[in-house]
């Protein structure tokens, strides 16, 4: 994996993180000030953990994520008419 010059936190520290407040019981505003990130950044970490698991929360693709929004349902078919 390769990470950005600007990442303040590499796979190994998300999981320190993680088991810190999970494992340990140390408050989240604790372990952001150790590790030098916001207290949204350790929850985000904590719910990324919780949705894709152990194995899969140091990676994520982000290809394909930026500009995507919900369209509301009426939407989608007139979309798909543009393109033709």
């Amino acid at each position: 994996m390769q990470l950005h010059g600007n990442a303040k936190t590499t796979p190994y520290t998300r999981e320190l993180m993680v088991r810190r407040v999970l494992e340990q019981a140390e408050p989240v505003r604790d372990t952001a000030e150790s590790f030098g990130v916001s207290p949204q950044t350790v929850y985000k970490w904590l719910r990324r953990y919780r949705a894709l698991g152990p194995l899969e929360r140091g990676y994520r693709n982000h290809t394909g994520l930026r500009g995507l929004h919900r369209r509301r349902t009426g939407q989608q078919p007139a979309i798909g008419e543009l393109g033709r």
